[in-house]
């Protein structure tokens, strides 16, 4: 059976009109999600399943989420609401950022306070006291980078590069303004990370100045670019290459140069106009560009003072995702985020392989008997080292991780020849999941079949004429996922793989009633076969099955269907 049967990708909520009341053709635009807050909503980054945080300016209050898998309709606008139940406290921030160590970290008036990018639990602090603001991180070293606190108030700032995983802080680059510095607002790099993009005021309000530099490295000026619409978030397009800007003028600017070449003179033009103070901004995996208001305007036309998140999206190209936004990995069947060697793995996401580009591997693809490391110029890599690719998509990719041991948090990066997105997930020796089918009603189906007849297990209605209920007594083989080593070492990317598990085997219970395990053993790459005989005593019906071993379980709510 093609295993790309048992994979299916994630819905996406299609786009509404009309936040802005201009916008370029070549872009969409949609208001994700809306809110009262107490002041502006600034920084934007992304849960492990898509969710869009966002925090508030000059608040303690903790991030709020905007719930991707969920949509209201509010004014005749269908909108992601906000998630319930969150409350938590922070230092005052406000800029926002996603890191490939898997959490996030916002900019404030303590240091780099670092975040669950899940629950939003505040975890620790690191770095020197910030001034609230940019926050972003060095695509060439994968350390925080951001304005510290000293400035503002001075005509000279010394961007600070922070370890995440030491505290250890260094200077980066430090740059001279026209006038003493009011904001350092947008901290961004350009993706080779040779550049930095910084955004901000100098002066005093009203009468404040916009500036917008590009610097190298160490903070010598490439060039003052036009700033007369007062940027402040910044992300970077790929194919064209050119970068946008959301202003507080309520619009976005976009810069093109001449040979793709940032040290040119740009030609600026204007894609979006007619919204809300616009501040910081993020790009997502879905390749569009997330930019916060002080306002919100609907479908409809009705304007509330509510701040939103809205997203832009470009019909041409992908805006580029920085360190740390990538799809959601998880074991491919339960879809539980938590990976190990020789373990089939789902990338979930938007943008991941060319579009229209949908196929597993075939036969060219295997050179000198070798699972492919790349279809289509899609690849990816797990601790460093090449996995195997299974299937592609633009929303999901399936790999076989490679045999090498995998521990703690680990990066998994994918690359699509246009763009790089990096993940973290959690990795340990095993990650127990029994391949399934997913019904159309959403319950899941355990993969086997009948040993008899070799026919597919399941209830008739999951693929009529072709699946068919076990019957107690009977023996079946199903098959499993992430079951650690056998007694046969695996060789990296061999096109075959066999042993049988150590025993004990694994505890394999229907309905609660224990099965007889006759064999359990890998059978193919990163795929392991479990012959049951199943308990005689065994009522009708949907019943739940579970397995352990070695103290782990399998994934829940899986079940295997009985008939007499």
């Amino acid at each position: 059976m093609s295993l790309a049967l048992f994979w299916s990708d994630a819905p996406r909520l299609q786009a509404q009109p009309t936040p802005f009341t201009s916008l370029q053709p070549g872009y969409t635009q949609e208001v994700f999600g809306a809110a009262t807050i107490p002041n502006i909503m600034g920084g934007v980054a992304f849960a492990p399943d898509g969710d869009v945080w966002t925090k508030g300016c000059g608040s303690t209050a903790g991030a709020l989420r905007f719930d991707l898998a969920r949509s209201v309709t509010v004014n005749g606008t269908s909108i992601h609401p906000l998630q319930a139940g969150l409350s938590v406290t922070t230092a005052v921030g406000c800029g926002l950022t996603n890191h490939p160590d898997g959490r996030l970290y916002l900019n404030t008036s303590s240091g780099a306070q670092r975040i669950d990018a899940d629950t939003g639990a505040v975890l620790g602090i690191i770095g020197p006291p910030g001034n609230l603001y940019g926050i972003t991180v060095d695509p060439q070293t994968s350390r925080l980078v951001y304005a510290p606190a000293t400035c503002t108030g001075t005509t000279t700032c010394t961007l600070v590069s922070v370890d995440p995983s030491s505290g250890n802080t260094q200077n980066l680059a430090t740059f001279t303004a026209a006038a003493s510095l009011e904001y350092v607002d947008g901290v961004t790099f350009d993706p080779t990370g040779n550049f930095i993009l910084v955004a901000g005021r100098t002066g005093v309000y009203p009468t404040d100045t916009p500036y917008l530099y590009l610097l190298n490295r160490n903070g010598t000026l490439v060039r003052q670019l036009p700033a007369d619409r007062f940027p402040d978030g910044v992300a970077f397009h790929t194919t064209p290459f050119y970068f946008v800007t959301n202003n507080n003028d309520g619009s976005v600017s976009r810069f093109d140069f001449p040979g793709d070449d940032l040290r040119q003179v740009p030609v600026q033009t204007v894609v979006a106009s007619g919204g809300f103070r616009g501040d910081l901004t993020a790009v997502g995996t879905d390749g569009c560009y997330y930019v916060t208001q002080a306002g919100t305007r609907y479908s409809t036309g009705v304007t509330t003072g509510e701040n939103s998140v809205v997203r832009i999206c470009s019909t041409t190209g992908n805006f580029t995702p920085p360190p740390g936004v990538g799809p959601l990995v998880a074991n491919a069947f339960g879809d539980i985020p938590l990976i190990a060697p020789n373990t089939w793995v789902s990338l979930k996401g938007s943008n991941l392989s060319p579009a229209g580009d949908t196929r597993i591997w075939k036969d060219p693809d295997f050179v000198n008997n070798q699972l492919p490391t790349r279809l289509d110029g899609v690849g990816v890599t797990v601790n460093g080292k090449n996995a195997y690719v299974y299937y592609i998509s633009p929303t999901q990719v399936n790999i076989l991780t490679p045999p090498d041991a995998l521990t703690g948090p680990v990066q998994v990066q994918l690359t699509n020849g246009t763009t790089s997105y990096i993940s973290t997930v959690q990795a340990q020796p095993q990650s127990l999941s029994f391949f399934e089918f997913v019904s159309s009603a959403g319950r899941r189906y355990v993969y086997g079949r009948h040993l008899a007849d070799n026919t597919i297990i399941g209830p008739t209605t999951l693929f009529t004429g072709l699946t068919t209920p076990v019957k107690p007594g009977e023996t079946i083989y199903v098959a499993g996922n992430g079951f650690g080593p056998t007694d046969a070492p695996v060789v990296s990317g061999a096109f075959t793989q066999s042993g049988t598990l150590p025993k004990p085997w694994p505890v394999v219970q229907i309905g609660g009633v224990p099965a007889t395990v006759l064999f359990a053993g890998l059978v193919s790459p990163g795929t392991y076969i479990f012959n049951l005989v199943l308990p005689a005593s065994l009522p009708d019906g949907d019943l739940a099955l579970t397995a352990t071993y070695n103290g782990l379980s399998i994934q829940p709510n899986l079940f295997i269907t009985v008939q007499h």
